[in-house]
């Protein structure tokens, strides 16, 4: 099922490493630890859980793996055969919130432990293309091509919120204290909304003149950025308070403009994106230089990168293959 080729903690109980500091010299030291090879296409979206417990991948076999970041094992592969999954967050209740690709365009929450559907949530009437889970709360945010964007409670029904944007190409994220969000419109305009007060509009909007189309906004853990991942050969790093470029993160190759989605470091202090040239980097956020390059796949592309929101620990999906990375300092 995988292949351990670093054995970087025997005697240790946990799989990841929790009291480290994240400096360039550890960052240098990050190698593969564990290689999964469970799905059979594409993998197209993955994600920790808030609390770090749980990893999870989408893919085009209509497969929802579920990794536990304790053991750094595969817990589950889940079958979606009817729905299909397409992007997908899970909670910190052993749920997965997920859009799909068949069938029809509602969201659907499911339980890991059960393998059941607890909830469909239906609104959307075209396809979703971003997700976002409250750190603190039962409360989700999506995005779609029907130019909307809702704000969901996962134990009710219904939207409990709902913003016309008019523009196909959004993207959502919550801020770490739960109060606020961003929504990312066509590619140069950047909202802030209260989650108490959604219909009453932005309480700041930020605009720029990028020409790529925008796949994914992340906050760092401290709030004070916006990382936006786009279908280009850049990502830019905004100042969360004041809209103010910050870094442009580059030096990648994107060369079929797939929709990479980088990621911060739970410190706040470095960015990790993949390419299409199979190669993972990270950068120093501060300095904006990168720290390391490496092979992440020599099968396809590294689309999808994400660190773990706690841990000394990040992973990295590809064409077929799901891998975590660790540093070498137990060696």
């Amino acid at each position: 099922m995988y292949n351990n080729h670093f054995n970087y903690l025997s005697g240790y109980n946990q799989f990841y490493i929790r009291k480290c500091l994240y400096t360039d010299e550890v960052i240098k030291r990050f190698k593969k630890a564990r290689e999964f090879t469970v799905n059979k296409a594409m993998i197209t979206c993955i994600s920790f859980s808030v609390n770090g417990q749980l990893m999870v991948t989408s893919s085009l076999d209509d497969q929802i793996c579920v990794y536990d970041c304790n053991t750094g094992l595969l817990k589950r592969a889940i079958h979606v055969d009817n729905y299909g999954a397409d992007i997908l967050r899970p909670t910190s209740f052993w749920e997965i919130f997920f859009s799909s690709t068949k069938l029809n365009d509602d969201l659907r929450l499911l339980d890991v432990n059960e393998n059941k559907y607890i909830r469909f949530f239906k609104g959307h009437d075209k396809r979703v293309t971003s997700l976002a889970i409250c750190p603190y709360s039962r409360r989700c945010l999506s995005t779609s091509l029907d130019r909307t964007a809702a704000l969901w409670d996962t134990r009710v029904l219904n939207k409990v919120g709902m913003i016309n944007h008019n523009s196909d190409n959004s993207v959502v994220a919550f801020d770490p204290s739960s109060l606020n969000f961003a929504l990312g419109v066509n590619g140069s305009l950047l909202k802030l909304y209260d989650c108490r007060n959604v219909m009453n509009g932005p309480i700041k909007t930020f605009k720029y003149a990028n020409v790529e189309d925008w796949s994914q906004i992340e906050f760092s853990s401290d709030g004070n950025f916006c990382l936006i991942s786009t279908n280009n050969d850049v990502i830019r790093l905004i100042d969360a308070k004041f809209g103010d470029p910050v870094q442009v993160f580059s030096g990648f190759a994107n060369t079929v403009k797939i929709p990479l989605r980088a990621s911060i470091s739970p410190d706040s202090k470095y960015v990790l994106s993949g390419s299409t040239d199979c190669l993972v980097h990270i950068w120093n956020l501060n300095t904006g230089q990168k720290v390391k390059t490496v092979v992440g796949d020599k099968f396809g592309p590294v689309q999808c990168v994400a660190f773990h929101p706690k841990s000394m620990l990040f992973a990295t999906a590809s064409y077929k293959n799901t891998s975590f990375w660790r540093p070498d300092i137990f060696e």
